[in-house]
């Protein structure tokens, strides 16, 4: 496999979750060693992204499981504090 597919195989497992630093990451756990700024630029050649966790109007985020439906409750900063 080339850097690419590789790339987009990692993205496409987490369900298109990671980005650019989380791909890295996993290459290297993988033992795979490439520079960031490499899988930062083949990302964005192949028009791949990670999300960011907002809160709110989380209904039009791209769910994968129950895992990510637990971190999109709206945001109770201390509504639990008496």
């Amino acid at each position: 496999m080339v850097i690419a597919e590789r790339i987009a195989a990692i993205h496409a497992a987490d369900c298109g979750v990671y980005g650019a630093r989380n791909v890295h990451a996993e290459r290297g756990r993988q033992g795979h060693r490439v520079a960031r700024c490499t899988v930062e630029r083949r990302m964005r050649s192949a028009g791949l992204a990670g999300i960011t966790l907002v809160l709110e109007g989380c209904a039009s985020w791209p769910l994968c499981g129950d895992a990510w439906r637990r971190h999109c409750a709206p945001n109770r900063r201390g509504s639990d504090r008496s």
